[in-house]
């Protein structure tokens, strides 16, 4: 049996049972309604049971406390609702104060829970206003979420935002079983299945943990004014057959499926800002109006300004024949997953000619964000990208000695990055070194003093365009930051160094640098003792 911390039922029978002779005349009773909603709306948006920020935003919240399987229960309208007459005329003449929940359906299953009738409490209230809603659903429906979600599906066209997750259950083998979407049963119980409908004030929709997502997205027979839309994956031919016009954000958090990555941007106009992680190239052999296979121009994207991609996003056909002159800002990303793996052939596609095509036409990119990009790479992007000013370089292994050299100014070379006058520098490679291959003594000071040297060397030559450098670190590395002096050289100051645990032994790895001092000062690090 689930716990409920607050009791929703209890709330429901106390506003039922409401005595309007009760009423004490106090200040708060005596407020305008304006005055007291503003106060209302920040106590129940900002607010949610047990401190839990991750689900504050919405009026009703049900969701699962922790890896207990109790529930908690946010219903802070009820509760104001049932102070006195005048906060209740006020709450319900407000439908706004009602119109979003964030709710695990799994807290309805449980015998004699009556949550189920707190959420169409809620839906009654919030009158014809939008609504914004985040749901979680299992893979099996009891017929108390069943008439949830088709309650839901009456009101279609008042979605505004809307969040939709199967809650995956996992085997003993420790196999995630599959999200089937159909109408098939198992022990009386349906499965997860979302009716087709129209959703014409729909602007914001993230999918999750739905593995045949084909079969959602034909529910949503059409929403003229999607702006936003977060999704697992996606192929072209259902890609194609929905509106995109009005898109503005588009976050793939799996890959996308099809000829090229300009067809789906041909059909996103609007299109803002871009996430993928992935591309697999198959050609579906569907013409469609504005098809790249069609026109033999180069396809130019103006109104892209924000991209972050994945090293699986790379292939050399995914960027052909795209141009992005107004891109802001621009995100790679390997994760560290990725690099305990063989991922060579996939970052070389990022060096290949249309990715560094794509690159050389963005005339305006202004931020360079690199995170546990290899040396070389990285080198290829930040020379490709000669107008960034503000470049975020997250380094692992201890490389970056040579691209900061060629960052360097009064060399005898043109430095890569001219523009540049913010720079920060994530300093992983720690960790990585002892993950990715294991250095021997000598090896490893000899890396790390050839790392802090270029980086010093980069500093002192760039000092005058550089007023706002610093460095940063991850949780295993202390925190560096780069201050100016009253000679105007930048040196870098060192907070209180971390230490790293590594086959037991606890290393100071990184020195500690003087604030006064004009030049980088090494002290040596403590040998790695032998295991």
């Amino acid at each position: 049996m689930a716990l409920v911390d607050i009791g929703g039922q209890v709330v429901l029978d106390r506003i039922q049972s409401f005595d309007d002779a009760s009423t004490s005349v106090s200040l708060l009773h005596t407020l305008p309604p304006e005055l007291l909603l503003k106060i209302f709306r920040s106590h129940i948006f900002l607010h949610s049971p047990g401190h839990d920020e991750g689900h504050a935003g919405y009026s009703l919240q049900i969701f699962r406390s922790g890896e207990s399987e109790s529930f908690r229960v946010g219903c802070l309208a009820l509760k104001l609702a049932a102070v006195c007459s005048y906060w209740r005329r006020t709450l319900l003449s407000t439908p706004m104060i009602w119109s979003s929940w964030c709710i695990d359906t799994a807290a309805f299953d449980y015998p004699g829970s009556r949550l189920s009738s707190l959420f169409h409490t809620y839906l009654s209230y919030s009158g014809s206003v939008p609504l914004k809603i985040s749901m979680h659903f299992n893979e099996r429906l009891s017929p108390e979420t069943q008439g949830v979600l088709e309650a839901l599906m009456v009101h279609s066209k008042r979605w505004k935002s809307a969040k939709l997750m199967l809650n995956l259950q996992q085997k003993i083998t420790g196999v995630y079983r599959r999200s089937l979407i159909d109408r098939s049963t198992r022990d009386g119980r349906p499965r997860f299945y979302l009716p087709v409908a129209d959703f014409p004030s729909l602007e914001e929709l993230e999918l999750e943990n739905l593995k045949r997502a084909s079969f959602c997205f034909r529910s949503f027979r059409s929403w003229s004014q999607l702006k936003k839309l977060s999704i697992q994956h996606m192929r072209w031919c259902q890609f194609a057959v929905h509106d995109f016009s009005r898109l503005i954000e588009f976050h793939v958090s799996q890959g996308l499926i099809g000829p090229s990555i300009a067809h789906f941007l041909l059909h996103m106009p609007m299109l803002q800002k871009f996430t993928l992680e992935s591309f697999r190239y198959v050609d579906h052999q569907l013409q469609v109006e504005g098809d790249p296979r069609n026109e033999s121009n180069v396809h130019s994207h103006s109104s892209l300004t924000s991209l972050k991609i994945y090293p699986g996003a790379l292939s050399p056909v995914s960027w052909k024949d795209i141009r992005l002159p107004n891109l802001h800002t621009l995100e790679l990303e390997v994760s560290e997953q990725d690099l305990l793996q063989d991922t060579s052939d996939i970052l070389k596609w990022a060096q290949s000619s249309p990715f560094l095509s794509v690159l050389n036409s963005t005339t305006h990119l202004q931020i360079l964000d690199l995170d546990c990009v290899p040396e070389q790479t990285a080198i290829e992007i930040v020379t490709a990208c000669s107008s960034i000013t503000t470049l975020n370089l997250r380094i692992g292994d201890f490389e970056g000695a040579e691209l900061f050299k060629q960052m360097s100014a009064g060399f005898g070379h043109t430095p890569i990055a001219p523009k540049l006058s913010s720079f920060r520098v994530y300093l992983l490679g720690s960790k990585l070194a002892y993950q990715i291959r294991v250095y021997t003594r000598f090896g490893w000071n000899i890396a790390f003093i050839r790392l802090a040297k270029a980086l010093y060397g980069l500093i002192e030559s760039r000092c005058a365009t550089l007023p706002e450098a610093c460095v940063a670190d991850s949780e295993e590395t202390p925190r560096y930051s780069f201050t100016q002096n009253a000679s105007g050289i930048l040196v870098l100051d060192s907070e209180d160094s971390s230490s790293l645990m590594q086959f037991g032994h606890e290393k100071r790895i990184w020195s500690r640098l003087a604030s006064t001092s004009k030049s980088f000062k090494i002290i040596n690090v403590p040998p790695i003792a032998s295991i």
